[in-house]
């Protein structure tokens, strides 16, 4: 099978193409400059160099995919390029390219923060608030979107690991607030994993999104290496808090509650019967 994958020379896209590869798929990474078009070759897969990416030349670099892993995305704003110009922009151009190359399906990385601060009326976040709009173009294409929401992916050349462990070493850590807001790190490989497997599901899929989780009964933080799947129902909002005691309420929900935060709506995603189901458009709030 044949996945195109854009910032296939980023932390996450690296990983994703070498597991891919060592999968038995052939990879297209796309890539802006020579530099990173080697990385993906040294991953093993096959680098196509666009600088400045349009449909057209999107198009040409997906034919053949059986998806598109849409990775080229931005965590802050420098030398010129915005949220708008990048996580929009380019994500409507990813769109467009993957109709023009008859690939009908996206798996897409969003951030956790969407559901909690994105969605908020209020949200004034431009990052937070560009992830969303570009999760809305997707649910309203016609493809088949798989987002993924992952809170920090750690593992083997990740920045974020290092930055607390100089931070530690320095003597000084920040706390957010009093020291109770929770985490979710996943692993890169899983994180790799769970794209393939939503690559090679078999299809077509209705618009979806996973937030990769914590088992409650596993090890907690980086070092756990089975992040869980799950579909979110629509009245969560704090899914972080979600998880908190006496009960992980997202994952396995005692009763059909109303929303208070840290509350969901009683969605029980293991009895839901999806057989008689099919692809349909939705309007996403």
């Amino acid at each position: 099978m044949h996945l195109a994958v854009t910032g296939a020379n980023g932390f996450v896209g690296r990983h994703v193409v070498t597991h891919a590869s060592h999968s038995g798929w052939t990879v297209t990474g796309v890539v802006r400059s020579e530099a990173a078009a080697q990385i993906v070759s040294t991953a093993g897969g096959r680098p196509v160099e666009i600088p400045d990416p349009d449909a057209e030349a999107l198009t040409r670099a997906f034919a053949g995919a059986r998806a598109v892993v849409h990775l080229a995305q931005i965590g802050a704003e420098r030398g010129g390029q915005t949220y708008e110009r990048v996580n929009v922009g380019l994500t409507e151009r990813v769109l467009e390219a993957c109709h023009r190359a008859g690939v009908s399906r996206l798996v897409f990385f969003s951030g956790l923060g969407v559901a909690r601060y994105g969605m908020k009326p209020r949200c004034t976040n431009p990052y937070f608030l560009s992830k969303l709009t570009a999760e809305t173009r997707l649910f309203r294409s016609g493809l088949e979107g798989i987002v993924f929401r992952p809170s920090y992916v750690v593992g083997p050349g990740d920045a974020f690991v290092p930055a607390v462990l100089g931070a530690m070493a320095a003597g000084e850590v920040e706390r957010p607030g009093d020291g109770s807001y929770r985490m979710q790190p996943v692993a890169v490989a899983d994180a790799a994993a769970l794209v393939l497997a939503a690559a090679a599901r078999p299809g077509p899929a209705f618009p979806t999104v996973f937030d990769p989780a914590t088992d409650p009964g596993g090890p907690q933080g980086p070092a756990h290496a089975r992040p869980r799947p799950f579909h979110l129902g629509k009245g969560v909002e704090f899914e972080i808090d979600a998880d908190l005691p006496p009960a992980p309420r997202n994952i396995n929900p005692p009763a059909d509650t109303p929303n208070r935060d840290d509350f969901d709506d009683g969605a029980r995603p293991n009895t839901w019967t999806l057989d008689h189901c099919r692809t349909t458009n939705v309007d996403v709030q």
